[in-house]
């Protein structure tokens, strides 16, 4: 496997705050608010980026298509089964979204697709009924 060649850690950072922007917009999270690698004690909803950007295609042009590989993470808290499959659909449903509904990535840059890479998961459990729940997604996107 040849090596991969990340974009700028610029576009990368750009490219994570649109996509946060853009996630907040979907109605039906699970939580009022979506932040960064970030999530409190006992809850949170979080977009994760799992490595940086980095490019698939590059033209002679200069321009080149790109992957942004995500995961959106859910905190709750789980006591029963239902409540634990609540959060994987919770998750789901905030991933069907996404492959219907692009970002806008801002100038020069294009969404085309996203991509479920694997439905909702239990991530981790703790031991106060604490539970992470993942989703793991790609962006992918051109330069234009």
């Amino acid at each position: 496997m040849a090596n991969k060649t990340f974009v700028s850690p610029n576009e990368t950072a750009f490219i994570s705050r649109n996509m946060r922007f853009w996630l907040n917009s979907y109605e039906d999270k699970p939580l009022a608010r979506l932040d960064f690698e970030n999530l409190a004690d006992t809850s949170g909803l979080a977009l994760s980026v799992i490595q940086g950007a980095y490019k698939t295609h590059q033209y002679i042009t200069g321009k080149y298509e790109a992957e942004y590989q995500f995961k959106i993470l859910y905190r709750t808290i789980c006591n029963s089964i239902d409540e634990r499959l609540d959060a994987d659909e919770a998750l789901n449903q905030y991933a069907i979204w996404c492959e219907k509904s692009l970002p806008d990535l801002g100038e020069n840059l294009r969404a085309k697709k996203i991509t479920i890479n694997s439905m909702s998961s239990l991530l981790v459990r703790y031991e106060n009924s604490v539970e992470d729940h993942h989703i793991v997604l790609t962006l992918t996107y051109e330069v234009i």
